[in-house]
């Protein structure tokens, strides 16, 4: 553009415009002349997990159950395995689905079933809740 500014002497605004280009598209292109050309697909970064840190995360997840995302973050870190942010491993597990409520807590690796309560009696009945009236000052007597 700068060879037909200065052969043909008329402003840059105009010939832009009779090429049908927007001016801001023309300047857009100004600014990335002699630059890379980049897509529009995300461009990895530096700080992104590799697949062989997530697969370890997921293994050690898997091997030590009970514990949270954020003991796991930094127990990994103590045994070498990976450095990575709480964060990181929080994103790890909920994508693999090992990440949730009761997915990996002390209720979850209780056992069930009939086995589970061995030697704890049952009630046979629910206990009957306890109502206090106004003006009295101790439970009525159970019967």
């Amino acid at each position: 553009m700068h060879y037909w500014t200065q052969r043909t002497e008329m402003p840059m605004n105009r010939l832009v415009g009779w090429l049908g280009l927007a001016r801001s598209t023309f300047y857009d292109w100004r600014t990335r002349y002699g630059l890379a050309n980049e897509h529009n697909a995300p461009v990895p970064r530096d700080f992104w997990l590799e697949d062989h840190e997530k697969i370890a995360i997921v293994g050690y997840a898997r091997a030590h159950p009970l514990e949270g995302y954020r003991r796991l973050a930094f127990m990994m870190l103590d045994a070498d395995i990976a450095t990575v942010r709480p964060s990181s491993v929080c994103r790890v597990l909920a994508q693999t689905e090992l990440l949730g409520r009761w997915t990996n807590s002390k209720v979850a690796a209780r056992p069930s079933g009939p086995d589970a309560t061995a030697g704890e009696p049952r009630p046979e009945r629910p206990e009957r809740p306890v109502v206090l009236r106004p003006g009295s000052t101790a439970p009525p007597p159970t019967s």
